[in-house]
């Protein structure tokens, strides 16, 4: 800062020059702290936050035995780590001990998140393996929890999301005579992805029931067919006013059901 070495009036407003100048020096020091203050906190909130989402240790369920359904299924997701967790899904896999290879059968959305340090049961959870639009051969399974399935949290230890529960699952395809493996001979739906329609090619020398439209959470949302006789047909649905996501569409032949998964993306 400059010293005022001159006399009378000239030292006066040298005073005045020192004083204003002060002034500034404050305003532009005080600006940059702010902006320096603005720049730690930005800093701080783009540090990754505290999250370990977890599968809990209580859970029941009912096994398939000789068949396509697990019910009853009761699992906790927990958070051990401090920062909430945005929304994320839950899913269930068949494990194949033998081979190492899982397949996710169904998916929970926790829409609400989690908060840290906390758990959340998930309870009376039904699935029909065969409307998981997997391919899997009959035989016997491990079941398992996966906590973040789709993988779009960000945690301290991404190495813990996912056990198998204690029991066997017997898996056997409810479809009678068509195997899972042998179905796209028999029914497919294109295009996928989808837009504004679908259509549903039959080629079986069955008479099928009734053609529908499920969500991912089990709900019909539109019915396709009353009727599908024998032989080889291309049926044709709208599904315009339907929301982007994964749908299934379920062909009833008397005792028995096919379904295929698609996808809706505009």
């Amino acid at each position: 800062m400059p010293a005022c070495n001159f006399k009378n009036n000239a030292k006066a407003i040298c005073r005045k020059f020192v004083v204003n100048l002060k002034q500034k020096a404050m305003n532009t020091t005080s600006t940059k702290f702010i902006s320096l203050i603005a720049a730690v906190g930005a800093a701080i909130g783009m540090q990754a936050q505290s999250i370990d989402l977890v599968p809990g240790i209580n859970y029941s369920y009912n096994p398939c035995n000789n068949d396509c359904h697990i019910t009853g299924i009761q699992v906790d997701a927990c958070n051990n780590d401090q920062d909430p967790a945005s929304a994320f899904d839950v899913g269930m896999y068949l494990y194949d001990q033998g081979s190492g290879n899982y397949w996710v059968i169904d998916k929970y959305r926790l829409n609400a998140g989690l908060s840290g340090n906390a758990c959340v049961t998930i309870s009376n959870w039904d699935i029909n393996i065969d409307n998981s639009g997997q391919t899997i051969q009959n035989g016997t399974y491990r079941l398992g929890i996966w906590v973040d399935a789709s993988q779009e949290i960000t945690e301290t230890d991404e190495n813990n999301n996912a056990g198998l529960l204690s029991g066997n699952n017997v898996y056997a395809t409810c479809l009678n005579s068509i195997k899972i493996n042998e179905a796209d001979k028999y029914f497919s739906v294109f295009p996928v992805p989808a837009a504004g329609e679908i259509f549903i090619k039959w080629m079986s020398d069955k008479e099928a029931g009734v053609a529908e439209i499920y969500d991912i959470a089990g709900k019909v949302v539109k019915v396709i067919s009353n009727e599908i006789i024998a032989g080889n047909h291309i049926l044709r649905a709208d599904v315009s006013d339907l929301e982007n996501g994964i749908y299934f569409v379920k062909i009833s032949t008397g005792n028995s059901s096919l379904s295929k998964r698609f996808v809706i993306n505009r």
